[in-house]
Parts: C-alpha cells; sequence; structure tokens
C-alpha cells in the first residue's frame, strides 16, 4: 500500500495549518441564501420537495461550485463557516441546508428507511426499544444497535457513510456526548 498523495492526502494536522480549506459565508453569500428561502417558501415547497430551480442561487452559485470542485478534485473536506441558524426555524434551515445539498449533488437515502435529512440528538432512555437493540443470545443482555446508537449520547463506532459526500450541519452544540471514536476531529472541523 501506498500513502495517499496530493491534496486529498491530508492529517488533521494539515487542515489546522492551512484554511483554505474553510469558506466563510458573506453578507452577500446569506442574502442570496434568504432570497432562495424566500422564493421556496412563498412558493409552498417544503424541504423534500426542493429543487435546484425552486432554491435559485444567484451568485452564491459560484462559491458553491467552488464547493464541489474542493470536495472531487481538491482535500474532499469543505467548511463553510457563518451560517446564522439561530434566525431561522427548523423548518427554514431544514429548507435551506437541502437547497444548498441539491445545488451540490443528488441526494440519497441515509437508510433502509428513506431517510434523507435527520436530527442526531440524544432521546434519553429506551431508544433500543424504539430504533432497535440487538440481545446476546448467550446471556440475554441487550444493547443498542450501531444506528440507534445516533439517537443517544453514548459512543459511536468507526464507520462510513455509503455516498460520496455527507454534509453535516449544526444547529446546536450538545453539553456532552455523541462523540465517534475516530471522527471526533470533524465535530471541530465542520461545526459551524
Amino acid at each position: 500500500m501506498r500513502p495517499l498523495e496530493g491534496r486529498a492526502g491530508w492529517r488533521g494536522a494539515d487542515l489546522v495549518r492551512d484554511e483554505s480549506w474553510i469558506m466563510p459565508w458573506s453578507a452577500a453569500d446569506l442574502a442570496d441564501l434568504d432570497a432562495a428561502l424566500d422564493h421556496a417558501r412563498t412558493r409552498g415547497i417544503a424541504w423534500r420537495d426542493v429543487t435546484p430551480a425552486t432554491f435559485p442561487l444567484g451568485p452564491t452559485k459560484a462559491k458553491l461550485e467552488r464547493v464541489a470542485e474542493g470536495l472531487e478534485d481538491g482535500r474532499g473536506a469543505v467548511k463553510l463557516t457563518g451560517l446564522p441558524v439561530a434566525r431561522y426555524d427548523e423548518d427554514a434551515l431544514r429548507l435551506v441546508w437541502m437547497g444548498l445539498a441539491l445545488h451540490l449533488g443528488v441526494a440519497r437515502f441515509q437508510d433502509c428507511r428513506g431517510q434523507l435529512m435527520r436530527d442526531i440528538r440524544d432521546e434519553g432512555a429506551g431508544v433500543g426499544a424504539r430504533h432497535g437493540q440487538i440481545t446476546d443470545p448467550k446471556d440475554g443482555q441487550a444493547f443498542i444497535s450501531s444506528s440507534s446508537r445516533t439517537y443517544s449520547n453514548g459512543a459511536l463506532r468507526w464507520h462510513t457513510d455509503r455516498t460520496d459526500v455527507v454534509g453535516l450541519l449544526t444547529a446546536s452544540q450538545a453539553r456532552s456526548g455523541g462523540i465517534s471514536k475516530r471522527a471526533w476531529v470533524f465535530a471541530k472541523l465542520i461545526s459551524n
């Protein structure tokens, strides 16, 4: 095996030293996003039904083309910072996030239930019973399945998502928990 070379062959320390992969939203970008949001909302478009045509972007489209280039031919990771998530209600934030995603690519289901987007948050006790648990046949002890752990504050195991690009949006920071063993650096790097 050979080490990965080129712009995609980076380590976490490289991303800390070189911030060229970080792209802040400008005031003009945010105005463009708000105009696209208003366009979609006045037409009654739900986030599940949005398309690039129903979430039309002006100058911000060029920024997303640079993002796509960075994902495909660059480092493979881009951090967009400064989206004022607090000013959007939950439906508007979902519409903005899906609208942006569809300007970058094609949405794919996350699981066998057809989820395109979901919240990652601790639902408290009983997540295994609600979302899936496995019982050890030897001792009868139940443990939460990997997919159910994303509904808890339990540690996540190392995993990959079955897609070319994964978009994460931090709308609010958890007080504790939910950090995966290997990808903790991305929780810091991709947070808002």
